[in-house]
């Protein structure tokens, strides 16, 4: 009888650990900042590791979500981003 106690607690207890270790991995956001010049332009990366832009030579600006570009904005010429397939 008290080893179904025992056990039934060690597992509400895992479970509970888990949960919570999930949750704070997801909070845990790499910070990404990084400049680099080339022949091409220069380029300025800032924002977290799954979500960040690229700004380049202070003209153009693209939103980069999950490793793909899905928006891009010219920024003398708008203030808005121009979403590839819609938001």
């Amino acid at each position: 009888m008290w080893i179904t106690i025992i056990a039934v607690f060690v597992i509400i207890c895992s479970g509970i650990y888990f949960i919570k270790n999930k949750k704070n991995t997801n909070e845990k956001q790499i910070d990404v900042s990084q400049k680099y010049k080339c022949y091409e332009g220069d380029f300025v990366i800032v924002g977290k590791k799954d979500n960040f832009k690229i700004t380049k030579d202070n003209q153009f600006e693209f939103l980069v979500k999950d490793g793909q570009i899905v928006a891009t904005k010219d920024l003398k010429a708008s203030d808005e981003f121009v979403y590839y397939g819609g938001k």
